[in-house]
């Protein structure tokens, strides 16, 4: 029995060892909790990124690496804990002003309970504020055109894409 237990500790840190070797490979953030949402651990970039050691975020709920009291409004746990479904959405943090594409996957064993509920999360704050500069971008552009008192027609491959209020009359 002896040997066994201890096989099976040594099989469980090797396993470890090398599931953290891989998820530290990943750039994203990566979070595993517990049923009981608390933290299980980070990833490498997941450490970094809250600046924060294993040692203070394990068994600490989400909200708390965020110094916060209470769990985030918006906040779809329950719903992956209830549906048993991956979840993708994006989530701005405030604390951190960062915008987030954020992926909740749980993991279930053979009869379908929950193991642990594995979160992704991918900054994407830079994009979000390109994609609205290049909608204002789009606007002004357009507003441009149909100020001016001259017909303006755009086209692309034979193909009238764009014409203001003038060429329109």
């Amino acid at each position: 029995k002896i040997k066994i237990k201890y096989k099976i500790k040594k099989d469980a840190a090797i396993l470890e060892k090398e599931l953290n070797g891989i998820l530290n490979g990943i750039p994203d953030i990566i979070k595993v909790y517990n049923p009981d949402y608390t933290i299980a651990f980070f990833n490498e970039a997941g450490y970094n990124f809250y600046n924060r050691s294993s040692v203070e975020v394990k068994g600490k709920m989400c909200y708390e690496v965020l110094n916060r009291k209470d769990k985030c409004l918006d906040c779809s746990f329950d719903e992956v804990v209830e549906t048993k479904q991956m979840i993708s959405r994006e989530r701005y943090i405030p604390e951190l002003n960062t915008f987030m594409d954020v992926c909740y996957n749980p993991v279930l064993d053979d009869n379908g309970n929950i193991l642990f509920i594995v979160e992704r999360l991918r900054d994407i704050t830079e994009k979000i504020f390109l994609d609205k500069i290049l909608k204002d971008s789009k606007e002004k552009y357009k507003q441009i055109l149909n100020n001016s008192p001259d017909a303006i027609l755009i086209i692309v491959d034979n193909k009238i894409v764009l014409a203001n209020y003038e060429a329109c009359k």
